[in-house]
């Protein structure tokens, strides 16, 4: 539990709960493949809103890129049942998303680094981006999926006056 000099807060559970180990352990428990590691990122009691950031390579996929809906994915059918469980404050968890404008702070005030293999300064090929950035899409969840062009038809609306 969190240090004796630290009061013990619903937020602060939820931290120590998060942070150290123990939610790693419970997805571990629940047969479920636990990330490298957690980080509570804030708890809203408005909303009852938990924000987290996962660190680590999916153990099914092993792909180096962040993909923020896998990740969402998981935390809805793996870490949300349990946290909520836990903690029935809990009423929805979100996780920190590549694009998110404080990934980086984040990242880096965790120990982290966040690397960028398709940079603005050089230029790729649209398949190689296609894999990389297409992962924000709702209906685009896999790695190898790619985008086709599609005519369409010029519509022309007729109104009457």
């Amino acid at each position: 539990m969190p240090s004796t000099s630290t009061p013990l807060t619903p937020i602060t559970a939820i931290q120590w709960f998060v942070n150290n180990g123990v939610l790693h352990r419970a997805i571990d428990q629940a047969n479920f493949f636990p990330r490298e590691k957690f980080f509570f990122m804030l708890f809203c009691k408005n909303t009852g809103g938990l924000r987290i950031l996962l660190a680590g390579n999916c153990q099914l996929c092993r792909l180096q890129h962040i993909r923020n809906i896998c990740n969402q994915k998981y935390s809805n059918d793996c870490i949300s049942p349990i946290v909520s469980r836990v903690f029935p404050i809990i009423k929805n968890l979100l996780v920190v998303w590549s694009d998110d404008v404080d990934l980086v702070d984040i990242v880096e005030a965790n120990g982290g680094t966040v690397s960028t293999p398709f940079s603005a300064s050089e230029k790729w090929p649209f398949a190689h981006l296609n894999k990389f950035y297409l992962d924000r899409h709702p209906e685009i969840d896999g790695f190898m999926k790619s985008l086709l062009v599609v005519k369409r038809r010029p519509q022309i609306l007729m109104t009457r006056a």
